[in-house]
C-alpha cells in the first residue's frame, strides 16, 4: 500500500514496529521514521494498517504514538479492521489534538492493495472524506460512505461475517467428501462451477490444496 503513494509521486515517511519490514519501501526512496510521533511530526496525512485493535490504540495513543506530539490540523487515517467503539475512541482522541480522523477498514487483501484494487468502507464526516478521497484513490476502486467515524468499522463487520459462515461452510463440506473418499481437488473444481462457489474460491483453492505462498490471514 505504501509503495502505490511512492509510485504515485508522494514523499511517503513510514514506520513499522518491525523496522526490517519497512526496508523495501525505504529502498523505493520513503523515508523511515523511529516513532510514531516522529513520523505525524513529519506527515500531513498519516493511514494506519495495523492487526488489531490493541496495536491502533498503542499507535494512536501510546508513548511517543502519533497523538503524543504537535498533530494539529493533520488527517489520520485508520484503515484497520478494529471494533466500532475502537475506531469511536481513537477519533475522540484524535479530535481533541485537534486533527482530523476518519476510519477506512478494507476489503481485500494483498492482491487488490498492491493493484489499487481495495474497497474502504468509510466512517467520517462529509469534509473529512473529501480531505481523504484523493489518498483513498491511490488504494481502492471503490469508496463506500457509511456514515459518521465507527460506521466503517461496523459495515466491514457485515461484510466479514456472511464470509466467515462460508469458508466454515466449505472447510466442513470438503471434510466430508474427503471422508467419504471424494478427492479434495475435485470436490474444489466442482463447487467452484456451481452456485455454491464464491468469486474468491478459484483463488484461494491452490492454498486450500496446501501449495505454498501466503493465505493473508493469521
Amino acid at each position: 500500500m505504501a509503495s502505490r503513494f511512492v509510485g504515485a509521486g508522494y514523499k511517503v515517511t513510514g514506520w513499522n514496529r518491525t523496522a526490517a519490514k519497512a526496508q523495501p519501501l525505504i529502498a523505493l526512496g520513503a523515508s523511515l521514521a523511529d516513532t510514531p510521533q516522529e513520523l505525524a511530526s513529519q506527515s500531513d496525512v498519516i493511514i494506519s494498517m495495523l492487526g488489531d485493535d490493541r496495536s491502533v490504540l498503542d499507535l494512536f495513543t501510546g508513548a511517543k504514538g502519533l497523538l503524543s506530539g504537535e498533530v494539529a490540523g493533520k488527517l489520520l487515517i485508520d484503515m484497520t479492521t478494529v471494533r466500532p467503539d475502537t475506531a469511536r475512541a481513537v477519533a475522540a482522541s484524535t479530535v481533541a489534538q485537534g486533527a482530523c480522523f476518519i476510519d477506512a477498514p478494507v476489503s481485500g487483501t494483498v492482491g487488490p492493495a498492491k493493484a489499487g484494487q481495495l474497497l474502504a468502507l468509510v466512517g467520517a464526516s462529509q469534509a473529512d472524506l473529501m480531505r481523504a478521497r484523493p489518498f483513498l484513490d491511490v488504494l481502492c476502486r471503490r469508496i463506500v460512505h457509511a456514515g459518521p467515524v465507527g460506521q466503517g468499522a461496523l459495515l466491514k463487520y457485515a461484510v466479514n461475517l456472511p464470509l466467515a459462515i462460508y469458508w466454515q461452510a466449505l472447510a466442513e463440506a470438503c471434510a466430508l467428501a474427503v471422508r467419504g473418499g471424494l478427492d479434495l481437488n475435485l470436490v474444489l473444481e466442482t463447487i467452484a462451477d456451481s452456485s455454491a462457489a464464491l468469486a474468491v474460491l478459484k483463488l484461494k483453492t491452490p492454498a486450500i490444496l496446501g501449495e505454498p505462498g501466503p493465505v493473508a490471514f493469521d
